[in-house]
């Protein structure tokens, strides 16, 4: 609470105002209007929605090809992580007096996903893989410069003869390829999922600080006990 009222003190910018969830609840809310005319009507005014859908849409498939070209191409020693704030939920008390319907206690809940590569699966370069593993194709051991002529490819098959051991996989266009085992890095991936909880219904960058920084430090203990070649 201390840090808050210091970071208050502040005069905070456009982007720090608070969040409120009653705020443009026009929004949020399914509206159906009916009107009434010609085909030539409703597809002049399907047009002009589907101009808005179309740039809607394209954002949203950008970010998706992105955030799929990240996850096909990321490396072990980084880390991917992703937050946001969800709405303000009501803590309700199973045992309540009439009085207490009228004095409703909310929290704040901004959730945290954190993932990244296992280094002792990525560096092996002998054993199983099952079908559907993933893995990157000519990939480079873990720290070491990036062989821009790897890929990312799914394991289709995994045969073994004596000591040699080959796998058939499948890459991103939909073209097989029969290597060696040792050439294939398996992208075994942890994802740790974090909660931050608050009573105080604040939606703004100082809150998402100290979240931050609470939650880094837990990551870094958690890391060295279990991941340690990981970090």
């Amino acid at each position: 609470e201390a840090r808050r009222q210091a970071a208050a003190a502040r005069p905070p910018g456009e982007d720090d105002l608070d969040y409120s969830p009653t705020e443009g609840t026009t929004a949020r809310n399914l509206v159906l209007e009916t009107q009434r005319g010609t085909i030539i009507d409703y597809l002049d005014h399907l047009e002009k929605q589907l101009e808005k859908h179309i740039i809607h849409r394209n954002l949203v498939c950008s970010e998706h090809r992105s955030k799929l070209q990240y996850e096909r191409n990321s490396r072990p020693l980084s880390c991917l992580r992703e937050i946001d704030f969800s709405e303000n939920g009501g803590m309700d008390n199973f045992d309540q007096v009439q009085s207490e319907y009228w004095d409703s206690e909310q929290y704040t809940l901004m959730m945290a996903i954190i993932s990244f590569l296992q280094v002792d699966a990525w560096n092996k370069t002998k054993g199983l893989l099952e079908e559907g593993d993933e893995v990157t194709v000519n990939g480079e051991l873990a720290g070491e410069p990036i062989d821009k002529e790897s890929f990312w490819a799914v394991v289709k098959k995994y045969s073994k003869d004596g000591d040699n051991e080959t796998v058939t996989v499948e890459d991103a266009d939909g073209k097989l390829h029969t290597l060696p085992r040792s050439l294939l890095r398996l992208r075994t991936r942890h994802t740790i999922c974090i909660g931050h909880l608050s009573d105080d219904k604040k939606h703004d960058r100082f809150a998402m600080q100290h979240y931050t920084e609470e939650e880094l430090q837990w990551v870094e203990e958690y890391m060295n006990t279990h991941f340690k070649n990981d970090i």
